[in-house]
């Protein structure tokens, strides 16, 4: 057997196949992991996230049936590719192969019924946040406004305060003492990504606690980077205290909802220093910023948000030494940014450059799915 031919390696973000591709493999995760997923309209489902020893495929090796679903690298991935010339060989010299194949089939049957419940009610719930604006802008390819109502809010805030823990905190500029709100990892289940690559989890959203505010002098940062970046930029951070006081104003009690959030991230920008090297952060907060005050209808604040999003977006792709899959999220994100602020003709642009990388990624996907709509003048799931 040919080794050089059995591995197959992909780098986070990269497409292996596409839902409704033909195919004649399996695979086995050796390695780094992937997520299978459906796109439909505007959200990526995510059905399953496959860690060393899983696999997929199965299907289209023993029937030959296109593939059920789309699969790409979660983190850099090595796989072992299983094809009718070594199939055999595999299952003579590997018989707990076969065991686990027919174990492995038995449970994805048992789970389709759970997916395909879970898959309506979300895909249900996007289309409540998604009504097409009335009149002559329905015909126009524009962005759809997914405000959530305030009990909604409500609602997401109340679940996510009952999976965050409370940590004690020292502010590294100021010494103050203080407790502040940490939704930490190991309680998030990823279950569907939108076209913004923004991660969705079941009834909780982790934005909320994204940054860490210390209230005595108005430093802010994210939580897993606060007490390095206040170490590191204290003076600085000590003489600018006036002035981000002067451009943020926090609500009185302190608390969690969505003005404090929206308060915590616009300090955040302020507090980390503008250099090239903190580019694409800067980009990623105010990009969250943005969805943050979309869904509290605070539009004005939307829009100012995304701006400043397109403008750290150009000044990485200008300045960094990106990646050719980094340099395609980010002509992706600057489409959708001009998209979302108006900009058709600009944000076509953009995707069509994006489209024209040669790796085949999800972005590469989503991008080709908003340019279909475009071109039919849909609105856009954005």
């Amino acid at each position: 057997m040919d080794k050089k031919n059995i591995f197959r390696e992909l780098d986070a973000g990269e497409l292996l196949f596409s839902e409704g591709d033909e195919g004649w493999e399996m695979f086995i995760v050796i390695s780094g992991s992937v997520q299978v997923f459906l796109l439909r309209d505007g959200l990526q489902i995510i059905l399953a996230n496959l860690g060393p020893g899983h696999f997929f495929g199965e299907m289209s090796l023993l029937e030959g049936e296109t593939r059920s679903a789309s699969v790409a690298a979660d983190k850099p991935a090595k796989l072992l590719v299983i094809n009718h010339d070594n199939f055999q060989q595999f299952i003579c010299s590997n018989p707990s192969l076969a065991v686990k194949l027919m174990k492995g089939l038995s449970g994805r049957l048992r789970r389709s019924n759970e997916q395909i419940t879970r898959m309506e009610s979300e895909l249900l719930l996007h289309g409540k946040k998604m009504q097409e604006p009335e009149g002559e802008e329905s015909k126009a390819a524009v962005g759809l406004f997914n405000e959530l109502s305030a009990d909604e809010l409500e609602r997401r805030l109340r679940r996510s305060l009952q999976s965050a823990h409370i940590h004690q905190m020292s502010c590294p500029v100021c010494h103050n003492n203080f407790k502040s709100y940490i939704l930490q990892d190991k309680n998030l289940t990823k279950h569907t990504r939108d076209f913004w690559l923004r991660d969705r989890y079941e009834g909780l959203e982790p934005l909320l606690f994204r940054n860490v505010c210390c209230r005595r002098c108005f430093f802010a940062a994210p939580a897993e980077s606060f007490l390095e970046i206040g170490q590191l930029q204290k003076e600085r951070l000590k003489n600018e205290e006036r002035m981000r006081r002067s451009k943020v104003a926090l609500p009185e009690e302190e608390g969690v909802d969505y003005d404090h959030a929206i308060g915590h991230y616009r300090l955040a920008l302020l507090c980390l220093e503008d250099t090239d090297n903190n580019l694409s952060l800067l980009a990623r907060l105010a990009l969250e910023l943005s969805w943050l005050c979309r869904e509290a209808g605070k539009s004005e604040a939307e829009g100012e948000a995304l701006r400043q999003a397109g403008e750290y977006l150009e000044r990485a792709a200008e300045r960094l030494t990106l990646s050719n899959v980094e340099k395609q999220n980010n002509l992706y994100l600057q489409g959708l940014v001009n998209l979302r602020l108006g900009d058709l003709e600009r944000g076509k642009d953009l995707l069509g450059q994006a489209l024209s990388a040669k790796e085949l990624t999800v972005v590469r996907l989503m991008a080709h799915q908003i340019m279909e709509k475009i071109k039919e003048n849909q609105p856009l799931p954005l």
